[in-house]
């Protein structure tokens, strides 16, 4: 907000909201709505493949679900290999279902991932491993919260 007009219509946006009962229950529904849809997406189960596209792995939640090795996989290759196919599996679907959630959450705030693209030339996205949608649900219920 880098304008004095800016600063108005946002301290008239407070004021309505402030005033207003059935705003703030619009916001507090909203807020319900999107902690459920990134709930959704974090618990939908994503396939990851190894290089070799002979290990498929599938996440859910966070957790690992399932590991299918095909048999070319156990005929072609060394233990070693074999269990690095597993770990890149399983580092791929991890990273797929962290896009989804970032991709779900820039959905959700076009504004806040145009920012962070403008900042660093790049949208931020969760790292490789996981990313824990009940942060992102606080975030929300705290930002709900200030704006009652």
């Amino acid at each position: 907000m880098g304008s004095t007009e800016d600063f108005q219509n946002a301290v008239r946006d407070a004021e309505r909201f402030a005033f207003n009962p059935q705003a703030l229950q619009g916001v507090a529904d909203q807020v319900q709505m999107m902690t459920a849809r990134l709930q959704e997406v974090s618990d939908a189960p994503v396939e990851g493949v190894d290089d070799t596209g002979l290990v498929t792995a599938t996440v859910s939640g966070g957790a690992l679900r399932t590991v299918a090795i095909s048999a070319h996989a156990i005929r072609d290759l060394s233990a070693e290999e074999l269990g690095q196919a597993c770990l890149q599996a399983i580092q791929h679907a991890r990273q797929r279902g962290g896009q989804l959630i970032a991709e779900t959450m820039s959905d959700m705030f076009p504004d806040l991932s145009a920012s962070a693209t403008a900042d660093n030339g790049r949208a931020e996205g969760p790292d490789d491993s996981s990313y824990e949608v009940t942060q992102v649900a606080e975030a929300l219920r705290r930002a709900a919260r200030k704006v009652r």
